[in-house]
């Protein structure tokens, strides 16, 4: 090590001691001697800068790829909310203009939040419960019509029986005539039955509820009377009836909170 150190102190000190013109030379020699190795070097460390830098702009890319799609899902989203804002003002409004008995109580907006697969016994859960003062047995409605009643109520969500479903059992009548009837479903529609032999009824005609022998109002408009099922030879008629709103197809209901007056 130390041999070493000696021979370059011998050469550096012979470097000095050179006149400058021969040390001009030298450096010259050198440089011309070193060019062939210097240009493949400086092209190396272009193309490394290059590299480089093409790293750091995919990174930048990338960068502004992710955040422009995080931004696209964010205006999406905005989009969706506001869509439903607006399906839910719509139907607000539609419920503040309905006509009838109905609009003697509080009302209570939710949304239909899960729809069991279809059954005899069509059902679906909102998202209101006791805590908006929802009780069983009150009706929902949705644009005045009669959609079905609460049979079963937690803090914050209810489950609706729709008028369809084969469970349900609605004292109803016509209401024109007056006409008094039981609203019975078979799943998937609704029949208007225990219409009295002989009476003439007329199709198109309004049915509603009666208020009778039970927690529903009267006067919430049901549907229209339509063909008749029955034959002459029954003990009474019975009509299939035209439903207002389709139970099956809804994404917003209004509870009526029957046993609350505003």
């Amino acid at each position: 090590m130390l041999r070493k150190f000696t021979v370059f102190i011998v050469a550096v000190l012979i470097f000095v001691a050179l006149p400058v013109t021969l040390v001009g030379s030298l450096r010259d020699a050198v440089t011309v001697a070193a060019r062939p190795l210097a240009i493949p070097l400086v092209t190396v460390n272009l193309r490394l800068r290059d590299g480089l830098r093409n790293i750091r702009q995919i990174s930048q890319l990338r960068q502004e790829r992710s955040d422009l799609q995080e931004r696209n899902i964010a205006l999406q989203q905005e989009v969706v909310d506001y869509e439903n804002l607006q399906r839910e003002n719509e139907a607000l409004r539609s419920e503040l203009g309905i006509t009838g008995i109905s609009r003697d109580y509080q009302k209570v907006f939710a949304r239909v939040v899960v729809r069991p697969p279809t059954t005899s016994d069509p059902t679906f859960v909102i998202d209101a419960g006791s805590a908006s003062g929802i009780k069983v047995g009150q009706p929902a409605v949705h644009q005045g019509s009669l959609i079905g009643r609460v049979i079963s109520v937690r803090d914050n969500s209810a489950i609706i029986r729709t008028i369809v479903s084969k469970e349900s059992r609605i004292q109803a009548w016509i209401s024109e005539s007056r006409e008094k009837g039981l609203l019975i479903g078979d799943g998937s529609a609704a029949y208007l039955g225990d219409i009295t032999q002989g009476i003439s009824v007329t199709p198109g005609g309004v049915v509603e509820t009666s208020g009778l022998g039970g927690t529903l109002p009267q006067g919430l408009v049901i549907g229209q009377i339509g063909s008749l099922q029955s034959k002459q030879s029954d003990v009474s008629q019975k009509f299939l009836i035209t439903l207002n709103q389709d139970p099956a197809n809804l994404e917003s209901v209004v509870i009526l909170l029957t046993d609350s007056p505003s």
